[in-house]
């Protein structure tokens, strides 16, 4: 896969966000106390509007990042299904594992992307089927990348995973296509 590093400020916002959710996974491990919380309809809308300003930020950014695979140079403008992170900075913590190896807090990360599947632009399709424009336009970019089978007139579950790793996990172990 080719990586790119992630920007100092989304790592930021990653450990932030991972750090409160692996707070309050620990917090209701043994014990969730059932207490609720009551919010406005104003308050609500704000929160759920920050949600949606950052899914749509992500999503803009996959389709930025692209894909990477035999024959594919990241600038079909079909949003990824998958991508891959290696920690390439951290420090070690002083805590350890349950089998006794040391852990550690990660300080910067690279993004690995991979080959086209169908799942993204599947996905992507679901939050813009009101817009027959935008429909169009991705129908049209898979349908001249390489996720068609011209000669069948058929798509692939995933454009060619020649040249990728068998880290991939067990998508490589299919038949092509």
């Amino acid at each position: 896969s080719v990586e790119f590093e992630v920007p100092i400020e989304l790592f930021t916002y990653w450990d932030t966000v991972a750090t409160a959710r692996e707070t309050y996974r620990a917090k209701i491990q043994t014990y969730f106390s059932g207490e609720t919380h009551s919010y406005d309809a104003s308050t609500m809308s704000e929160i759920v509007g920050r949600w949606l300003e950052h899914i749509e930020a992500g999503m803009a950014r996959a389709i930025t990042f692209g894909s990477h695979g035999h024959g594919d140079d990241g600038t079909s403008g079909i949003p990824p299904s998958y991508f891959s992170y290696d920690v390439t900075e951290w420090e070690l913590n002083g805590l350890k594992n349950k089998v006794g190896l040391p852990l550690a807090n990660p300080k910067a990360l690279t993004v690995g992307r991979f080959p086209l599947f169908l799942e993204g632009p599947t996905r992507y399709l679901k939050t813009v089927n009101k817009d027959k424009s935008a429909v169009s336009d991705m129908y049209n970019k898979v349908k001249v990348s390489g996720l068609r089978d011209e000669d069948l007139k058929m798509y692939y579950v995933s454009a060619s995973l020649e040249g990728q790793s068998y880290d991939m996990g067990r998508m490589m172990a299919f038949s092509p296509g």
